[in-house]
């Protein structure tokens, strides 16, 4: 992931995913995704009213705890505006990982 957005890739997570509804490991690969600021979208995976229904709100305010306020903002309502809009998108460089291997995020892998 990091590869590809120094390439310039934009990246989006689903809300469902920030919250844990596609399991832990998404969920902490999703956490660690934001805090280190790989994430450019915030989005429903919203199928219907009843499948899989919209949590943006929720991972909205996760996105707050994780970050900021303005970051969560940027993620859900003014980065999605300005690709609908034909606008650029305004990045922030990521922040450098702290030393982990990759074989951390495994999840038959638990750190002792």
């Amino acid at each position: 992931v990091e590869g590809l957005v120094a390439r310039g890739c934009l990246m989006q997570l689903t809300g469902g995913s920030l919250l844990g509804a596609m399991g832990p490991h998404c969920q902490q690969v999703s956490e660690w995704m934001l805090e280190r600021g790989l994430v450019h979208f915030l989005a429903t995976d919203a199928h219907g009213p009843k499948s899989r229904r919209p949590l943006l709100r929720r991972a909205c305010e996760r996105a707050a705890q994780l970050t900021d306020w303005e970051t969560a903002v940027a993620l859900c309502c003014e980065n999605p505006a300005a690709v609908a809009a034909g606008r650029d998108v305004t990045i922030t460089p990521p922040k450098p990982a702290a030393r982990r291997s990759f074989g951390s995020w495994l999840p038959w892998r638990k750190a002792a």
